[in-house]
């Protein structure tokens, strides 16, 4: 699979498993640029913000 961008993850409150199940999801294909943020969607935001890295909704 060629890699097109980058993909972050990030879960909705410190107890949710989701974004580690979504990353393994997206890896287990193939994809291989897949970031798992810890934190939830407004930390992830404003680190991939702070390092001038472009943010996408879907």
């Amino acid at each position: 699979m060629s890699e097109i961008a980058a993909i972050a993850t990030y879960r909705s409150n410190p107890a949710s498993p989701n974004s580690g199940q979504v990353t393994d999801r997206l890896t287990a294909p193939g994809y291989t640029n897949v970031r798992k943020y810890r934190e939830g969607l407004r930390e992830g935001l404003e680190t991939l913000a702070g390092a001038g890295l472009p943010t996408e909704s879907v």
